[in-house]
């Protein structure tokens, strides 16, 4: 588990946010 995988987690958190807020 490096820091680039917290960077990445962040991204794919926000994406993810990004997506529900819009389905819904």
């Amino acid at each position: 588990v490096e820091k680039k995988t917290t960077q990445g987690t962040k991204t794919k958190a926000a994406e993810k946010a990004e997506k529900a807020t819009k389905k819904k």
